[in-house]
This record gives structure tokens, sequence and C-alpha cells, in this order.
């Protein structure tokens, strides 16, 4: 698969004219966080297609800096918050809704130290292989990947809200072909897969409001 600008431009209008249409499933306020994830999605990956032209291309090189750091702050500030968020607010069963809750705390701590660890070090990006490397690596790399992974899958399995946990299992799919294929590339690839993915809770919100 060869990963460029037109493929992150292409998913991010997809997901803008998806997202539009998801958004409008939301029948309550409870539901708008889970519903809004296809459009954070569709601005993400718009600011990758913009870094992938600022990185292959001079004459948009002035928007290498803004569009890394857009990128980087979804990919690992912004949803280790916002996914046990969207799930934790649909929740209405007591003892998941505080398993939920540890979910989020833990996501507000990963995001500090991830805007702690950005501030200090920085982030570049670098085209290898027709993907986006982004470096360097932080301190508990690999323990910051493991929890990372915990905090936005966890919830969409203890999450009671039906459906949620196929979204979950289509993640965690797509981890491992990250993982298999892809080393080395995990935030670019990844939060492409799952941009794609978001494309799911369209039907994930059809389901629930469906007459019982």
């Amino acid at each position: 698969m060869c990963f460029s600008a037109g493929a992150s431009f292409g998913a991010s209008a997809l997901l803008l004219g998806a997202g539009v249409a998801t958004f409008s499933q939301a029948r309550k306020p409870s539901e708008w966080a889970l519903a809004g994830i296809p459009l954070f999605f569709s601005v993400q990956q718009f600011s990758e297609g913009l870094l992938w032209l600022a990185l292959t291309k001079p004459q948009y090189a002035g928007w290498e800096g803004v569009s890394t750091y857009v990128f980087f702050f979804f990919a690992q500030i912004f949803w280790p918050v916002w996914i046990p968020l969207a799930v934790w607010l649909l929740e209405k069963k007591a003892l998941r809704e505080k398993v939920l809750r540890i979910f989020l705390a833990a996501g507000v701590l990963l995001a500090i130290y991830m805007i702690i660890s950005t501030a200090q070090f920085g982030v570049e990006a670098v085209v290898e292989r027709n993907h986006i490397r982004y470096g360097p690596k932080y301190p508990f790399g690999i323990l910051r990947t493991v929890l990372y992974v915990v905090i936005v899958c966890g919830p969409f399995f203890i999450s009671s809200y039906k459906k949620m946990s196929v979204f979950g299992a289509c993640a965690i799919a797509a981890l491992l072909v990250t993982i298999l294929f892809y080393m080395g590339f995990m935030a670019s690839v990844w939060c492409f897969f799952a941009a794609l993915l978001s494309l799911l809770i369209w039907w994930i919100l059809r389901q629930n409001h469906k007459p019982v």
C-alpha cells in the first residue's frame, strides 16, 4: 500500500461527508462526542495530507511545522482523552461507567505526559518508503504504546452501547496489520486505518436507534 498526500486528502474528504451524516444520527447530547469522531479524523487526515506536501514539495515546506504538530496532537494527545470520554458519556450501567472513568483519567494523564514530552523533545516527520515516520522516540516508548492501545481500544469492549465491540475488534485487527507490515510507521498508518474505521460509527448509532 502506498500512502500519499492524495490518500490523506481523499480520506479527509470522505470522512468529512460521512462525518456530517454520522453527526446527524446523534439524537441526544451524550452521543455528540462519539458522532464527532469521523469529523475529527477528517481534520487529522487533512493535516497529514498537508504534511505530505510539505515533505515532498519545496513550495509547501512552510506548512511542515504546523501540519506535523496538528497531526501529532490528534494522534498522541487528543484521542487518548476523547475516545474514553465519548464512550463514558454513553454509559448507563454504573459499574462500567466507573471503569470507563478510570480509562478517561488514564487518558488525561497520558495526554499530559505527551504534552510535556512534546514541549521538551519536539516532533519531527520524515518520509521513508512511502510512509511518514514521526520522531524522536520519547522515553518509556514501549510502555507508553501499550498504555495508549489499552486506553483507546479498551473502552469499546467495556461499553454496553450496542455494537461498540465491533469497532474495538476492527481497531485491534488494524493494529495487528500495522505491526506486521508497517512497523515503525504506527502513528501514521494505524491512524489512517482508524480514520477509515470511524465510518462504522454511523452504523453503530443506527443500530442503537433501532426499535427494541
